[in-house]
């Protein structure tokens, strides 16, 4: 009786150790896996009921993932800001060169202006300066309208671009909402709901690059998302798509 105990304890640590052999594996071999998050087996003692029970050995209590809650939801936060400030770098930048761009700024079409202006009430009878006056002034309209055309083609392009990404945003809310539904039944600790919540983790981490997010834990493996001033856009297993408005808003 003994001895079958003993090996009955044996087999269990075999086993245990097994799987954290194999969850070891699993973190070395998705080392460079995105979104990949490591975990760990954690073990709990054996315990049998009835006549002669005790400690019987070990068994896997779950595979646990490494996770910080408090890192992860800060690390999107500062994602959203890099993302924000980047883009509008980018824009800024457009506009700045265009506006420091010796052929299409305004300071020298208005020193030639101004300059013709002045030799102009320097001369007033004089027909040269008169026209050269009318000239300035169509070429300083001319640098208007260039720099117009040029800052509307950059709006036509913004707003391009937002109506892709609020594309790419919708989709990426509906399989985060799938990935919801998919986790609902399961629990904690089950190796199929961690690389469930690593995948949905990154998504969430392509979402936060595109739009300022706020997360909500719903249950033990549910995840509500809100964006802007609180807007939901995954709410449970189900999405509420964005769209834009006649005016652009989103």
């Amino acid at each position: 009786m003994a001895d079958a105990s003993l090996i009955n304890i044996g087999l269990s640590g075999v086993r245990a150790h097994q799987s954290a052999l194999s969850t070891t594996g699993q973190n070395i071999t998705n080392a460079n896996t995105p979104g990949y998050t490591r975990q760990r087996t954690n073990f709990e003692t054996q315990v049998t009921a009835g006549l002669g029970s005790g400690m019987q050995g070990v068994n896997v209590a779950g595979i646990q993932r490494i996770y910080d809650a408090a890192a992860v939801n800060q690390l999107r936060t500062d994602t959203s800001a890099f993302a924000r400030y980047d883009t509008l770098n980018q824009q800024i930048s457009q506009v700045d060169s265009l506006l420091a761009d010796e052929a299409s700024n305004l300071n020298r079409g208005f020193e030639a202006f101004f300059g013709a202006l002045q030799s102009a009430a320097n001369s007033p009878s004089s027909l040269p300066a008169r026209q050269l006056v009318l000239s300035e002034a169509e070429g300083l309209v001319t640098r208007f309208q260039s720099l117009d055309g040029r800052l509307r083609d950059q709006l036509d392009g913004v707003n391009r671009q937002i109506a892709g990404e609020v594309d790419a945003i919708n989709q990426l809310a509906g399989s985060i909402a799938d990935l919801n539904a998919r986790l609902g039944p399961m629990q904690a600790g089950d190796a199929n709901a961690n690389a469930l919540l690593d995948q949905r983790d990154e998504l969430l981490r392509q979402l936060a690059e595109k739009v300022d997010i706020a997360t909500v834990q719903d249950g033990e493996l549910g995840m509500n998302v809100f964006v802007g001033k609180g807007h939901p856009l995954v709410i449970g297993a189900n999405a509420t798509p964005l769209r834009l408005s006649e005016s652009g808003d989103v």
